[in-house]
């Protein structure tokens, strides 16, 4: 599109949608700008999640331009962490038990604004013929949350309708470095660096301000985060949110209660921002501290799973997680023991699914029985045990199950098991109508599909189609839509196909969404030729994008040679699990390879 074009060292702005430039120079645009404008100063020194954005939220809504729904948006946003009640045990537990984050949630509330914000920008420039600045002094303590929504308004507002002007402290060229660990402070400064430096290889950005000195990061004086640790950690791993973890682990780090939960933590604020060996030494000094045997054995089960997702050592895994189990050998059978006996089964079960994908087939046949036996062994050790952490596991192992059966290729018991454990808890009643969250429904229809039944699939996928689209799930929406699409070709339906993939091109594009715009212009496409209207779909999809400025590389190309690529290309196989991480939205890396796919297209 155009508002990722590339940035040139003007002073002009008007035609830009984001510029970077000192602090100094903010403050002479602002002054050039005497009308339509939002000034916001970030003093907090903390990186407070959705500070940021709140100061801008508040102006925006002084100067009259947020709608009420709009707002009733943002307030959404806002109390899905403020009313989680992260001290409680719950909470805690399932963030301590992943090192891989799940985002969707408030990927959808932070979409659901920002589009809100787009409606209320445009009604606002068609209202008063005027675009929007928004000028930002000391951006570089913009919490992380705060940067995600920026990022993605500056992928979906047009440069016409808001130009966004962060000012610094200094030089915004950043470059990584090695460092330690615990030496917190530098580790503040390095995701610093990668996070502006991911924000502005996105958008091609040029720093205006490149003859300054660099940001002076280790002379910032940063805000001590003394109270409750525990849970203000949580709070930043569920809104991503990892300075202010790295500050939450400094201010412990500095106290008088510093134990193994720093390090523990602290790895997994390390794993999430992709620095899995600083996440592996973190935890196993974390292993060496604690006296719990329990601990050190949910210590091995993380570092385990670290070995297999991360670093793909899985000699390195097995012998971890062989520890965990000797470590439980000979202490007596509690339910704090019989949880963590339970994950480390868990762990090797995924573990030898992961294995068996380099095995002959009978070899891995195998192994597939005997990591299903190991899972159900894991149920049954836990099965009189009725906490949080139990109940969590159990979910967690019927999901596994359901999925290495759908592995093994055995879909009608991974139907038939899906079906018997989440259909009783996935349906609500509402004015006597029984409903399905979207989720279980597209589950069930892929893997309905899966066993080649395709109407019944396109069935519950349509059902999830509608759910999602009533509880605006966008991105969620999307994926369906491609999948129906996909299936519907398969069954030579070419009008249920073209319309599925033009209902998914149409969010696609309100979400610039450049990878999934490229996959369903395929599919939509690839129907035409079956249906006899390639040229009639070009013009189509041209006047989707190209007219409004949208670089479809695809459409480029003439009319023989598009014909040829999409005749001979094939469509990605549509995913039958929802993916963890959503580059649309995520400003960290995500792992080298999705163990989902691997296990499933292998």
């Amino acid at each position: 599109m155009s508002q990722q074009s590339t940035y040139t060292a003007s002073t002009n702005i008007t035609s830009r949608n984001m510029v970077w430039t000192s602090n100094l120079h903010v403050q002479d645009l602002r002054d050039e700008f005497s009308t339509h404008k939002i000034n916001i100063h970030v003093k907090d020194r903390s990186f407070y999640p959705y500070h940021g954005i709140n100061l801008i939220v508040e102006e925006l809504d002084k100067a009259k331009i947020l709608s009420s729904d709009c707002k009733s948006a943002y307030k959404k946003l806002m109390n899905e962490w403020k009313n989680t009640q992260f001290s409680s045990d719950s909470i805690l537990y399932s963030i301590i038990r992943r090192i891989s984050r799940e985002s969707m949630s408030s990927i959808n509330l932070i979409d659901n604004f920002t589009q809100l914000l787009k409606r209320d920008m445009v009604s606002y420039f068609n209202q008063m013929n005027q675009k929007l600045y928004l000028f930002i002094q000391d951006s570089e303590w913009l919490d992380r949350p705060t940067l995600r929504i920026l990022y993605h308004i500056a992928k979906i507002v047009p440069g016409n309708i808001l130009t966004q002007a962060w000012g610094f402290s200094g030089r915004t060229h950043f470059e990584d470095f090695e460092t330690s660990f615990d030496d917190i402070t530098n580790n503040i400064i390095r995701a610093r660096y990668m996070i502006f430096n991911k924000i502005s290889a996105d958008l091609q950005l040029t720093d205006i301000n490149e003859n300054a000195s660099d940001i002076r990061w280790e002379e910032m004086k940063y805000k001590s985060i003394a109270e409750n640790p525990l849970s203000n950690a949580a709070l930043a791993l569920v809104t991503l949110n990892y300075e202010y973890g790295l500050l939450t682990c400094k201010s412990l780090a500095e106290s008088d209660d510093a134990n193994e939960e720093l390090y523990r933590i602290l790895g997994l604020i390390h794993v999430n921002l992709n620095h899995p060996e600083l996440a592996y030494d973190s935890l196993m000094t974390a292993l060496n501290i604690t006296e719990s045997v329990s601990k050190k054995a949910h210590l091995k089960y993380l570092c385990g799973l670290l070995a297999t997702k991360r670093f793909y050592d899985f000699d390195l895994a097995e012998k971890l997680y062989d520890e965990g189990l000797e470590l439980l050998r000979d202490e007596t059978e509690d339910e704090e023991v019989r949880l963590e006996k339970a994950w480390l089964f868990n762990g090797i079960s995924f573990l030898d699914a992961t294995k068996g994908m380099q095995e002959t087939q009978q070899r891995r046949q195998e192994l597939f029985e005997s990591t299903l036996r190991r899972e159900l062994e894991a149920l049954q050790i836990i099965k009189n045990d009725h906490g949080k952490g139990p109940l969590y596991l159990k979910f967690n192992l019927y999901s596994n199950i359901a999925f290495l059966l759908e592995i093994k290729k055995d879909y009608s018991k991974a139907l038939e098991f899906w079906e018997n454990m989440f259909a009783k808890y996935s349906y609500i009643e509402s004015d006597g109508v029984k409903k399905a969250d979207s989720l279980y429904l597209f589950r069930t229809g892929m893997l309905h599909w899966k066993k080649e039944e395709y109407d019944t699939a396109l069935d519950y996928l349509q059902q999830s189609s509608s759910e999602a689209e009533f509880m605006k799930e966008r991105i969620f929406y999307q994926l369906i839509n491609y999948s129906i699409g996909y299936i519907s070709l398969q069954k030579e339906d070419y009008s249920q196909a073209l319309h599925a993939f033009a209902n998914g091109l149409k969010l696609a594009k309100s979400l610039n969404d450049l990878e999934m715009i490229d996959k369903l212009s395929k599919g939509y496409l690839k129907v035409a030729i079956h249906n006899h209207s390639f040229e009639e779909a070009v013009a189509y999809l041209k006047q989707l994008f190209i007219a409004e400025n949208y670089q479809i590389e695809l459409l480029n190309k003439n009319s023989t040679d598009l014909y040829d690529i999409i005749q001979d290309c094939d469509l990605p196989s549509p995913k039958t699990k929802l993916p963890s991480y959503y580059p649309l939205f995520d400003l960290e890396a995500k792992p080298k390879i999705d163990m989902n796919s691997y296990l499933i297209h292998n």
